[in-house]
């Protein structure tokens, strides 16, 4: 499982543990739906929904950042700072704003100007 504070996989784990006794959400590509339902267990401290939704969607934040920011190494560091912004604000997401992909890559875009702005 990931560590939401520091980001540091568990390389050694073969199998994730379901959710919940179940749960559709254990297997196979992650669906619309099921990634609002990611973030809203994210925002009940769920540790697991929160593993769960890394695996779905870090590719496609680390693609965002890369873009604007270009360097590499540091589109690595941003990445680490937006999973921990998702892990600490998922239950300020809203639905009637877009959906949960759309306010993940916001997240990230936004942080990678922000960064730009900083140097």
């Amino acid at each position: 499982m990931h560590d939401p504070v520091h980001d540091q996989p568990d390389t050694a784990r073969e199998t994730r543990p379901p959710l919940e006794a179940g749960d559709s959400l254990v297997t196979g590509p992650v669906a619309v739906d099921d990634v609002e339902t990611l973030l809203a267990r994210i925002a009940q401290g769920d540790r697991h929904a929160f593993d769960r939704l890394y695996d779905h969607a870090a590719a496609h934040v680390l693609w965002r950042l890369r873009r604007v920011l270009t360097d590499p190494d540091e589109a690595e560091e941003a990445a680490h700072e937006v999973w921990l912004q998702i892990w600490r604000s998922a239950g300020r997401y809203d639905p009637l704003n877009g959906t949960t992909m759309s306010w993940i890559m916001g997240l990230a875009r936004r942080h990678a100007v922000h960064r730009l702005r900083q140097r």
